[in-house]
């Protein structure tokens, strides 16, 4: 039975795949030869599959990536939030290590050595002051003119935009 391959498909059958996920069978149909119909309640999943089994016009592909790719480069460049984060990222980071360093921190929590919120309240305000600091002098427009705490003022809307 070396190199031959056993079939039970001829070219030209129709495979119906009721729960086609993201298409693998189909796919699978289509380099075969065979006609495939996929079926599937989830619509992000259909949207997979027809995805993996059309046909592709590189050159629109090309096209429409170059225009994504210039519209995420004049975003990146009109966006001051990529140095916000970093900067943040770092005061944060240094912070962290300095006053909640892991796992010593966790470890005294636990055994009670340490009271989490009493400890935590002056470091938000130090943290939250920090915070306005960094979106004043980058210009970031915040969700919220009113926050109360550092968590609430967290999202920019840059990232909303992109979670949708």
């Amino acid at each position: 039975m070396v190199g031959t391959t056993q079939t039970f498909f001829r070219p030209g059958d129709i495979i119906l795949d009721p729960f086609c996920g993201s298409g693998t069978t189909l796919v699978q149909a289509n380099e075969l030869g065979l006609h495939a119909i996929g079926i599937d309640i989830s619509a992000f999943n259909t949207w997979i599959a027809n995805t993996k089994i059309q046909s592709v016009d590189l050159i629109a592909l090309h096209s429409q990536l170059d225009q994504i790719t210039v519209a995420l480069e004049h975003f990146i460049a009109n966006e001051n939030h990529l140095a916000f984060d970093h900067q943040l990222a770092e005061f944060l980071n240094d912070y962290n290590h300095q006053y909640f360093p892991s796992p010593e921190f966790k470890i005294k929590v636990r055994q009670q050595q340490i009271d989490e919120a009493k400890y935590a309240a002056p470091h938000e305000k130090i943290v939250l002051a920090k915070y306005r600091r960094l979106v004043s002098k980058f210009g970031i427009t915040l969700k919220s003119t009113q926050p109360d705490t550092f968590l609430e003022q967290w999202y920019l809307p840059p990232i909303r935009q992109e979670i949708g």
